[in-house]
């Protein structure tokens, strides 16, 4: 069927279960399907017409906000340890700390400071040791909080130091090696980059209104910033700085408006806009072709890259598509299961593991992507590389 919202539905006629969704098609597109009925035709392109009936409550775990109900952060709202232990989650209402393996809420940090309005949350990254976290909100400053882990999966906050005491902050990013943490203020507009052991200020760049995310390469030779686009004269596209002159050497047409992820191992970049979505290569900055056009015909994609590069998660709107950074090719697409998905923000552990996608009701779906890729194994729907073995250890 094709409706009103220019979306065409297969259905399986036996149990009426919608099976496969494709938007933004046009009246001249047709659906056709084998007489098998294991392929389908849509508009010369060969897609698979099964979807895996996949058991959730084996692949994911939901958990809500320690806190009460509240929305996300915009930027720097979801992290993970570098051991793959704890991951750590922020809304309005403050930030919640989880144990991954053992899937269950650990810590509750509240909010530093009040009231809650846009643009004061608390924005959070672990240390790279693991052992504490830096916590952000504007109207407060930045500080680090030990976290003390506990016989029974919890942790238990410490009191907090400040490490800089600058107040309109937000935490954007943390180089990959620790020592940096990159901080956005967004009007006047100032990137800040200040040495996470000390809270010395590394280097200050003004004049860059409206300021929304920043992102250092994993080699800690480029950074790329991205802003709001409100209320300037024209669209600002994402900015590629030199870190060796601080000067800008690129830019990305996507337009403002959107956010950023560099793969772990730095061969590939993404990053969206009010014009779309786009992948790149860094060794020549080439853009991917290939990727789905829900996917890069959509404003306002959040995208997490793995850290070994084999897998880009894009969430648009309600779902989470996984996708070949080599190909463009699409592995899969997860649903955002919160009361209100739209906006998903997905992240990967840094063992690949995991995906964790945070929803706009401040819930948390952690996506066991092993058990996962067995499932659509056991269908016939893997994608081609290596398969962890089952009930791997996170």
């Amino acid at each position: 069927s094709r409706g009103s919202d220019s979306t065409m539905r297969a259905w399986e006629a036996a149990t009426g279960e919608e099976q496969l969704v494709r938007v933004d098609t046009t009246p001249d597109q047709d659906l056709t399907l084998s007489a098998d009925g294991s392929e389908m035709i849509f508009s010369k392109e060969w897609s698979q017409a099964v979807e895996a009936r996949a058991d959730l409550p084996k692949l994911v775990s939901r958990l809500p906000s320690a806190g009460s109900p509240a929305p996300p952060a915009l930027v720097g709202s979801i992290t993970f340890s570098a051991d793959n232990q704890w991951l750590a989650f922020a809304t309005f209402n403050g930030a919640t700390v989880v144990n991954v393996p053992r899937r269950m809420l650990a810590a509750w940090l509240p909010a530093l400071s009040g009231p809650r309005h846009h643009g004061n949350e608390p924005t959070v990254r672990f240390t790279s040791d693991g052992k504490g976290l830096f916590y952000c909100q504007r109207d407060a400053g930045l500080v680090r909080v030990p976290l003390n882990p506990q016989p029974d999966g919890t942790c238990l906050p410490g009191a907090p130091v400040t490490l800089d005491a600058e107040k309109e902050f937000l935490i954007s990013d943390m180089s990959a090696d620790g020592r940096w943490l990159a901080l956005t203020q967004r009007t006047p507009g100032t990137l800040k980059i200040i040495d996470s052991a000390t809270g010395v200020t590394v280097k200050r760049i003004e004049g860059q209104p409206e300021l929304l995310d920043a992102r250092f390469s994993p080699d800690r030779l480029f950074m790329v910033t991205e802003t709001t686009g409100l209320d300037l004269p024209s669209e600002t596209d994402p900015k590629l700085w030199s870190v060796n002159d601080w000067k800008v050497v690129r830019e990305f047409p996507v337009g403002p408006l959107g956010l950023l992820s560099f793969s772990g191992d730095g061969k590939y970049f993404a990053c969206g806009g009010q014009l779309g979505f786009k992948l790149y290569t860094t060794s020549d900055w080439a853009e991917v072709k290939g990727l789905p056009a829900v996917v890069s015909h959509t404003s306002g994609d959040v995208p997490s890259l793995s850290r070994d590069g084999k897998m880009l998660a894009v969430g648009v709107d309600a779902r989470v598509h996984l996708i070949d950074p080599a190909t463009g090719r699409q592995f899969a697409i997860l649903p955002a299961l919160g009361n209100n998905g739209q906006a998903a923000r997905p992240c990967f552990s840094p063992d690949g593991r995991t995906l964790a996608v945070l929803c706009d009701d401040g819930t948390l779906d952690l996506w066991d992507l092993v058990e996962l890729r067995h499932e659509l194994a056991s269908l016939g729907l893997d994608w081609q590389d290596s398969l962890p073995k089952t009930g791997t250890k996170l």
